[in-house]
């Protein structure tokens, strides 16, 4: 898994600024603020430059799998759209949230070959929808996520921590291993400096699961996939 950076900064940025980024290999990020390193860490010499014109930036990382990774070593959270806005499309292969339970809901023919990759979930045919499968249950990682950097932290209500990480949340060895294993999991703890946080993430989807959805160009995809590192 290869680490980059992403430079994501508060205000649009000047002329010169764009250049000096362009000389150093960076190009635009999916949001006109935001800038991609092909490198594990900002140089010091690029700091400085940005300092010196008065830049106001963030730092964050983003993982990105490389030929050499097996499927094994690759998962990542999904982002899903909801269901409601998909099923007047007509499409075959829906893969989305249901608003009303939170919960993934696929057509039958692709919840037939996700099931494959799947052990420990439980899959449910909803009365009210005809040609679907929900997920009703799936694992739960053993171990929380390691978040190496918490940009911000928020206690709700319910006990559970809004946090917003730097994007470097590793897996450790054995959640690795669950991942491949069962499929499709959830996380419901993370470990941060100050200790362990309950939290709330979307769901974890093993490399295998995650090209099977690609190859088969299921609807529902909202955004690429954010892939956890190994710790």
């Amino acid at each position: 898994m290869r680490k980059q950076v992403l430079i994501n900064f508060n205000s649009p940025i000047t002329q010169e600024a764009r250049d000096t980024l362009i000389a150093k290999g960076a190009k635009r990020g999916d949001i006109f603020t935001a800038w991609r390193l092909p490198t594990d860490r900002i140089p010091v010499d690029l700091e400085e430059s940005l300092r010196n014109i008065g830049a106001s930036y963030c730092v964050f990382f983003e993982y990105l799998p490389t030929a050499e990774d097996a499927p094994g070593n690759v998962a990542a959270y999904l982002w899903l759209d909801y269901f409601e806005d998909l099923r007047a499309s007509g499409s075959e292969s829906i893969f989305a949230y249901r608003r009303e339970t939170s919960s993934i809901v696929a057509s039958v023919p692709l919840a037939a070959e996700v099931k494959d990759f799947c052990n420990g979930s439980l899959w449910k045919r909803p009365k009210d929808l005809e040609g679907f499968f929900e997920l009703a249950e799936v694992p739960t990682l053993p171990e929380p996520v390691i978040v190496q950097r918490a940009v911000s932290l928020a206690e709700g209500p319910d006990g559970k921590w809004g946090v917003q990480s730097d994007g470097r949340e590793l897996l450790t060895r054995t959640n690795m291993e669950t991942v491949a294993k069962s499929g499709i999991v959830q996380t419901v703890t993370c470990t941060v400096v100050d200790g362990t946080l309950k939290w709330t993430r979307p769901l974890i989807f093993c490399g295998r699961l995650l090209e099977l959805l690609k190859e088969r160009h299921v609807t529902g995809l909202e955004a690429f996939p954010v892939y956890l590192g190994l710790a």
